[in-house]
C-alpha cells in the first residue's frame, strides 16, 4: 500500500508508522467525517493464501476485533473504529491518539521520586485491573506503548497488538508460520519469550518500568543474581521497604513468584502504603510539554558537571521519518521546538560510520580530489562533505559545541566487514552508511531504524564465480576438491554466502579472507582456480576473465539510525539527511527510498549456515556440506577460571537459536545453545559458521538436564568466549 491509497472507501493513508512480520501499521485520515479526522489503521497480512488458513485467520481477527471494541469502553484505551477485510487482508481502525511516550519522560541518569513511581502506579495499574478482568494480556507493556495524552495529561495504553495476536494464533494452528513472539526484550518475562504469557507477564513489564524510572538506570545496567537469577535494583534506588517489596515482587523471574494479576498487585501497593489515594492531577502536567505538529521533540537533558555518555534506550523503540512529525509505535505525537541539551546519544557528537570499498592502490591511501567526478571515484570525500554539512547545520541550529566525527572502514584491510560489524553490534555508529547488506541485516538485528537507501539509482546487485579465459573450467560440474577458490570472510554476501549458496555439495580448497580485488588478482595470476566478487562493470569488460556463474540478486544496503538516539535526534537528523544538497547526496551514495526487505537474503544465509554447519575452515579441502570433516589439534590458550571449556564440532541453525555440539576438555559432551539475540548484539561473536570447530569457553552458565543431554544456555553478551 502507498501514501494516499484509499481503504474501504473511507480510509486515505497518509503515512506508515511501524512495519513489522505480518503487520502494518499507518496513520490515515476518514474521508466519510466531516473534519476528516486522523485515526491509525493496521493490517495484517497472512503469510499464505491457503483457503483453509485464511478461513482460520478471519475466525481470529474477528474474535479479537470483537475484545478491542470492549476494551475501548474504558477512558485510557484507544477505541476501535471499525474493522473489515479487503482483498484477503484484514484490517483494524483505532483512535488517534495525540500526545507524547513516557519513553521521553524517562530520562537516563535522572531517577524519578518514589512519589512519582507510586502515583505512575496507581495511574496505570487500573487501566491494566480492567485488561485484566476481561481475561486480556497486553503482552507489549513498554514506555513506548504508554502515551501521556496532550489534552488531560492522563496516561493511555495503546498498541494492544491485535494483530499480532492474531498472527501469533493463526502461527500456533500452522507450524509452518511459527517464529514470532509478541513483546519487546528488557520488558518481556521468561514465560512470554517462549510463547506462554500470563496475566502477570505485564505486571513484569510494568514492574520493569517503575525499577528502570526509579534508579534512571538504563535497562541493560541492572544487575542480576548469578544464581537466582532474580533482578538487584534497590541498592541503586532510593526506595522504601513497601515499595521495593511490590516492584520486587512484580519483577520475580519465575511467574509463580509474582502477583496474580493487576488487582493484586494495586492492593499490595495500597497495603504498603495505607494514605494512598488515586492521582487528581497528572505527574507532570501537559503545560510542561505543549503539544504541536511540526516541530522536533527536544532531547533528553543531560546532567551538568558529569562526563558525557551515550544511553542505550529500551530495544523495540519504532521511528517513521516523516517530514515534521515523530511516530512511536502505532501512535503518532507533536511536540515542542527547543535546543537539545543531551543530543546524540547525550555526548553531543554524531558518529557517522562508512565502509568504502576504495579504487585506490592497495594500501587504501587515497588523494584529496576536489572536482565532483574526483568525489565519485574516492567516496571519502563525498563522506567528508556530508560530514561538513551536517556539521555546519547542527551548529547554526544548536551551537558549537555540537560536533559530527566521520568514522571510515576501509573495505580493502583484512576483515573490515567484520570491524564494521562489530562496530554496529556496539551501536558506535549512530548514522550508519552500512554499504552492505550483512551489514544492513545487522543493524536492523540491533534495532537501527531506516532512514535512506545506498546506491538508490540500483535496484540489486549480483555474484559471479570468476575464473582466467583460458581455464579448462567450463562450468560448476568441473570443480572438485583439487580446485581451490578464492572467498572473502564470513560477513561478505558476494564473497562468502552467495557463492557456497550456489555451491552446495562441493568439496574445493578454499583461499579465504579476500577481498573482490584479491580475489580477481589471485585468479589472474594463477594462485586459485576460482575467484568470487561482484558482477562490476570491471568484471564485465576484463579480457582476460570469463564468468563462471551468477548469483541470485543480492539486496542492495540502507542508511541507518541507531537506536542510542532519541527519537527526535532520529528525525533531525532523517531531515538534515535527506534535505542535503543533491551532489552531497549522489557522492555520498545515498538517496531517499523505502526499506529493504532482507527476508529472502536472509533466507539464503540461513541455508548457507545448514550447508557449513560441518565445514572446518581451518583445514583443506572444505566441504560445501555437512559430511565427515577432519580438525587439527586444539592450541593452549588462557582458560577462564570456573568455566567449560570444549571444542564445537557441527551445529543447527533455527530461525530463534544455533545449537552446536560441544565436546567437552573432560570427554563430556553438552548442547550448546546461542540464541541469535546475543549471536547478533554481542560484537565479539562471528557468524555460525566462524565459530564451529574452534575452542570455547563457556563461563557462568550451570549445564542442565534436558532429555539426557547435558545443555548449555547462552543468555548474556560475554558469556560464551572463543579461546
Amino acid at each position: 500500500m502507498n501514501n494516499g491509497s484509499l481503504l474501504s472507501y473511507r480510509y486515505r493513508l497518509l503515512n506508515m508508522l511501524s512495519s513489522g512480520g505480518m503487520s502494518q501499521a499507518y496513520l490515515a485520515e476518514d474521508t466519510q467525517r466531516p473534519s476528516n479526522p486522523q485515526c491509525v489503521v493496521k493490517k495484517l497480512q497472512p503469510l499464505s493464501q491457503d483457503p483453509k488458513l485464511l478461513a482460520i485467520a478471519r475466525t481470529l481477527f474477528q474474535r479479537e476485533a470483537e475484545v478491542l471494541e470492549h476494551l475501548g469502553e474504558h477512558d485510557r484505551i484507544p477505541r476501535l473504529l471499525a474493522h473489515f477485510e479487503e482483498n484477503h487482508e484484514f484490517y483494524l481502525v483505532e483512535e488517534f491518539i495525540e500526545g507524547h511516550t513516557l519513553a521521553t519522560e524517562l530520562v537516563p541518569g535522572e531517577p524519578w521520586s518514589e512519589v512519582q513511581v507510586i502515583r505512575f502506579l496507581l495511574e496505570i495499574l487500573p487501566i491494566l485491573e480492567f485488561i485484566h478482568g476481561q481475561n486480556v494480556i497486553h503482552r507489549d507493556i513498554k514506555p513506548d506503548n504508554i502515551i501521556r495524552r496532550a489534552r488531560d495529561g492522563r496516561l493511555v495504553l495503546i498498541d494492544f497488538g491485535a494483530v499480532r495476536q492474531v498472527q501469533a494464533d493463526l502461527t500456533a494452528s500452522n507450524p509452518a508460520l511459527a517464529g514470532t513472539i509478541v513483546g519487546t526484550y528488557g520488558y518481556m518475562p521468561t514465560e512470554q519469550a517462549y510463547g506462554h504469557p500470563k496475566l502477570n507477564s505485564d505486571l513484569y513489564a510494568l514492574g520493569m518500568i517503575c525499577i528502570q524510572a526509579i534508579t534512571g538506570l538504563m535497562l541493560t545496567e541492572l544487575q542480576v543474581d548469578n544464581e537466582t537469577g532474580e533482578l538487584q535494583w534497590t541498592e541503586a534506588a532510593l526506595v522504601s521497604d513497601g515499595l521495593a517489596a511490590v516492584l520486587s515482587k512484580m519483577v520475580r523471574n519465575q511467574s509463580k513468584d509474582r502477583y496474580n494479576n493487576a488487582t493484586d498487585a494495586l492492593n499490595a501497593l495500597k497495603d504498603s502504603h495505607t494514605q494512598l489515594r488515586p492521582p487528581t492531577a497528572p505527574i507532570h502536567p501537559p503545560t510542561q510539554i505543549p503539544v504541536q505538529t511540526s516541530t522536533p521533540v527536544p532531547a533528553q537533558v543531560a546532567k551538568k558537571n558529569e562526563p558525557p555518555r551515550k544511553f542505550l534506550l529500551p530495544l523495540g523503540i519504532g521511528l517513521a521519518a516523516a517530514a515534521g512529525v515523530v511516530f512511536v509505535g502505532s501512535q503518532i505525537f507533536g511536540a515542542v521546538s527547543d535546543k537539545p541539551q543531551g543530543a546524540f546519544g547525550g555526548d553531543r557528537i554524531l558518529d557517522i560510520g562508512v565502509i568504502r570499498y576504495s579504487r585506490s592502490p592497495a594500501t587504501g591511501a587515497a588523494a584529496t580530489p576536489t572536482s565532483g567526478e574526483a568525489a565519485r571515484s574516492n567516496p571519502i570525500v563525498g563522506y567528508n562533505d556530508l560530514t561538513n554539512y551536517f556539521k555546519t547545520k547542527l551548529q547554526e541550529r544548536f551551537g558549537n559545541d555540537v560536533s559530527v566525527k566521520l568514522h571510515i572502514v576501509d573495505a580493502s584491510s583484512d576483515q573490515a566487514l567484520e570491524r564494521a560489524k562489530q562496530d554496529i553490534k556496539a551501536q558506535k555508529w549512530e548514522l550508519a552508511f552500512t554499504t552492505a547488506p550483512m551489514l544492513s541485516a545487522t543493524a536492523v538485528a540491533n534495532k537501527y531504524e531506516f532512514a535512506a537507501r545506498m546506491s538508490p539509482d540500483r535496484t540489486q546487485s549480483e555474484s559471479v564465480l570468476v575464473v582466467r579465459k583460458d581455464s579448462p573450467i567450463k562450468s560448476l560440474d568441473d570443480l572438485n576438491a583439487t580446485k581451490t577458490i578464492a572467498l572473502a570472510d564470513f560477513n561478505s554476501a558476494p564473497g562468502f554466502y552467495m557463492p557456497v549458496y550456489d555451491l552446495y555439495g562441493k568439496t574445493l580448497r578454499v583461499d579465504m579472507n579476500n577481498t573482490s580485488r584479491e580475489s580477481i588478482s589471485k585468479v589472474r595470476s594463477g594462485q586459485v582456480d576460482v575467484g568470487t566478487s561482484n558482477y562490476s562493470n570491471a568484471v564485465k569488460k576484463a579480457t582476460d576473465l570469463r564468468v563462471l556463474h551468477v548469483s541470485r540478486a543480492i539486496p542492495l544496503a540502507g542508511v541507518y539510525l541507531a537506536p542510542t538516539l532519541t527519537k527526535q535526534d532520529q528525525k533531525l537528523v532523517t531531515d538534515l539527511l535527506l534535505s542535503a544538497p543533491p551532489l552531497i547526496q549522489k557522492n555520498a551514495r545515498y538517496g531517499a527510498g523505502n526499506p529493504v526487505d532482507y527476508t529472502e537474503f536472509l533466507k539464503v544465509v540461513n541455508r548457507v549456515e545448514e550447508i557449513t554447519s560441518c565445514s572446518n575452515w581451518q583445514v583443506n579441502p572444505v566441504n560445501f556440506y555437512c559430511g565427515n570433516v577432519s580438525s587439527k589439534p586444539d592450541s593452549q590458550s588462557a582458560i577462564p577460571e570456573n568455566s567449560i571449556v570444549g571444542k564445537t564440532s557441527g551445529y543447527r541453525a533455527y530461525s530463534d537459536r544455533i545449537e552446536f555440539t560441544l565436546q567437552g576438555t573432560e570427554r563430556k559432551t553438552y548442547r550448546l545453545i546461542l540464541p541469535r539475540t546475543v549471536l547478533d548484539r554481542d560484537p565479539k561473536l562471528d557468524s555460525p559458521a566462524a565459530l564451529n570447530f574452534k575452542k570455547v569457553a563457556i563461563k557462568d552458565v550451570q549445564p542442565t538436564e534436558v532429555n539426557g543431554v547435558s545443555e548449555l544456555r547462552i543468555t548474556a553478551a560475554g558469556q560464551l568466549e572463543v579461546l
